[in-house]
């Protein structure tokens, strides 16, 4: 088992790398690009997640980012894409060439989504249970459900 997460975290770092460097070299453009990166992240997902990697000291600080990007997810999602569509109109495919420049770039655009997402998951979306139980009470949701 341990040697088949290896080769998973092998494989998905070296088709993450080898599209990077696709993109970089001959211009990949999507949807080829983003279809290859997902098969890559899921080889890294799948070698991450084996017995033989939680056992590691790393599985606590995987389950907690696990847990914080899942129960984020549509935040992530809805906060993501306004800041991705301004610099694409702003700095056109210049910005998805991987170079140090936009490297540079892209780090603080992804801890200020980071921190955005908090805020928005904090302020809205960890009450989404509460709203839903006071409607249901409120609008007998949950007797209509039963009674079918």
């Amino acid at each position: 088992a341990h040697f088949l997460s290896d080769v998973f975290i092998g494989a998905g770092i070296g088709v993450v790398a080898g599209v990077l460097f696709l993109i970089k070299q001959y211009g990949l453009r999507h949807p080829q690009a983003n279809f290859l990166l997902a098969i890559g992240f899921v080889l890294l997902i799948a070698g991450c997640r084996s017995a033989a990697w939680r056992a590691g000291a790393l599985w606590p600080l995987y389950r907690l980012t696990a847990r914080w990007l899942a129960q984020r997810s549509f935040s992530l999602y809805a906060v993501h894409v306004p800041p991705l569509v301004f610099l694409r109109a702003w700095l056109g495919d210049a910005l998805w060439q991987p170079t140090l420049a936009t490297m540079a770039l892209w780090l603080p655009l992804v801890a200020g989504c980071l921190v955005y997402t908090e805020l928005v998951w904090q302020l809205a979306e960890r009450h989404t249970p509460l709203v839903r139980a006071w409607l249901n009470g409120k609008f007998g949701l949950d007797q209509a459900r039963t009674s079918s």
